[in-house]
């Protein structure tokens, strides 16, 4: 069985980017691999096709046009820097929220550390290795 060269190759060879080393083996391989040249030959008459293609002016200057619409934007103003009487109303704000927060929470009895525990741990350990949950953590006597 024959190894084909790659098609990267191949297009590389035609667009004449290979050394020489390169160029020579694909030759060497080309002069024995009909699958090849054929392939070879296909990209050429493509390439051959794309040069046929002819490239058209754009009906409008699309720069042009967009150059003139930012300068016609209104220039952004530079935003005012806080003062220190700014600075003084945001931190009181957030003291004050944080403050009537505290306030309005409601105050919840303590729960004993195991029951804290299993709630946030969950009914089941990590994992969930133990088949009945109270043979996993230990209990106290």
């Amino acid at each position: 069985m024959l190894e084909h060269i790659e098609k990267q190759w191949l297009s590389a060879y035609l667009d004449e980017q290979l050394s020489s080393v390169q160029s020579r083996r694909v030759q060497e391989h080309l002069a024995r691999c009909t699958e090849c040249r054929a392939y070879l030959t296909d990209l050429h008459a493509m390439q051959q096709q794309l040069k046929e293609f002819k490239t058209m002016a754009a009906p409008i200057d699309i720069r042009t046009q967009t150059l003139a619409l930012l300068a016609d934007l209104p220039i952004k103003k530079q935003r005012k820097r806080w003062s220190w009487l700014d600075y003084s109303a945001a931190a009181a704000s957030i003291f004050f929220g944080l403050l009537i927060g505290n306030l309005l929470m409601s105050v919840e009895p303590e729960r004993p550390l195991e029951l804290a525990v299993m709630q946030v741990l969950g009914a089941n350990p990590p994992g969930a290795i133990c088949a009945v949950s109270s043979y996993c953590y230990l209990e106290s006597r």
